[in-house]
């Protein structure tokens, strides 16, 4: 797909959940359109606090029916803010450390995964 204006301008409004909605800044509306075309393997955005980060992890996610979105961050707190903002979003997603739990849900749905840095370094998610 062709991701021009109107069309990134479309996935802003559906993460915001409001018509009309407008980039907060040129560096989001760039790091929406870097996580949408794909031509990156893997991208690190670091933004100030409320610079929009969270519209390119969850453009991609409300508008791709395939693929999974993995996100890493160094904070639980955020971790936690994520998988909120995933359940309101009715996204099927899982955090990391509760992968063994008996309310983990079928991961062959799922659709984000969200780690702290802590994370990565276990033996499980090095395979």
């Amino acid at each position: 797909m062709a991701w021009g204006d109107d069309e990134l301008l479309q996935v802003l409004s559906l993460y915001t959940k409001r018509h009309g909605s407008t980039f907060t800044s040129d560096n989001q509306r760039r790091l929406l359109l870097e996580v949408l075309t794909g031509e990156q393997g893997s991208i690190v955005a670091v933004l100030p606090t409320g610079a929009g980060k969270s519209v390119a992890i969850f453009g991609p996610v409300l508008t791709e029916s395939t693929g999974v979105t993995v996100v890493i961050t160094p904070y639980t707190a955020l971790r936690r803010q994520l998988a909120e903002q995933a359940r309101s979003f009715g996204i099927k997603h899982m955090v990391w450390s509760d992968r063994n739990s008996a309310d983990s849900p079928d991961r062959t749905a799922m659709k984000l995964v969200i780690m702290i840095t802590d994370d990565i370094f276990t033996e499980e998610a090095k395979s």
